[in-house]
């Protein structure tokens, strides 16, 4: 769950912290308010921070470079995020996949 967003204009990214909970941060009417990021760094679970950088295309990481080729989350079939990305995934090596965190995120 998109529990909170930084805008880093200065160095052109933004920043995306996720968590797995039922918890709703403070101002969950806007993600970029700073008081949801002072709440979750207070938060007792891990929380995972991703960075998007806006002017950086996306692609396959080479032979012999370093770098994160993907994230893998398994969903169960009634889980609400997978009936929300109904019609979005696609089926790679047999699984459905989603190619593009842009509508996760957005």
């Amino acid at each position: 769950k998109l529990l909170a967003e930084e805008p880093v204009p200065d160095h052109n990214f933004r920043l995306f912290f996720l968590a797995y909970t039922d918890e709703e941060p403070p101002n969950a009417e806007d993600l970029k308010a700073v008081e949801n990021r002072e709440w979750l760094y207070q938060r007792p679970y891990t929380t995972l921070e991703l960075q998007l950088v806006a002017s950086t295309p996306l692609r396959s990481v080479g032979p012999k470079e370093g770098g994160l080729e993907g994230i893998v989350v398994q969903l169960a079939e009634c889980s609400p995020v997978r009936q929300r990305l109904k019609g979005r995934l696609k089926s790679i090596g047999g699984r459905e996949v989603v190619t593009s965190f842009e509508y996760l995120l957005s």
